[in-house]
């Protein structure tokens, strides 16, 4: 598995990224710069995307990682009913 941190350098996303680290081992955890907007190479069906970004930001990225056919979980407040 593969968990990619979108805005990992933020205050919720280094948070995040502690829990994460606790948890998983190194080699699977991806911090990824939120303004990048250069999808990873290696985003593919097994990979985990957290995205802790804002709302606008948030919708890019998920353009841009949903063909991949990966997991996304939103933080912000974009897709919510």
């Amino acid at each position: 598995m593969k968990i990619f941190l979108i805005g990992a350098t933020g205050l919720t996303g280094a948070e995040l990224a502690q829990m994460v680290r606790k948890t998983y081992p190194p080699e699977w955890i991806f911090p990824v710069r939120a303004r990048s907007f250069s999808p990873p190479e290696n985003f593919d069906a097994h990979s985990l995307a957290l995205l802790c970004t804002e709302e606008e930001v948030s919708k890019r990225w998920v353009e841009l990682l949903s063909p991949a056919g990966g997991y996304i979980i939103d933080l912000s407040s974009a897709f919510r009913l």
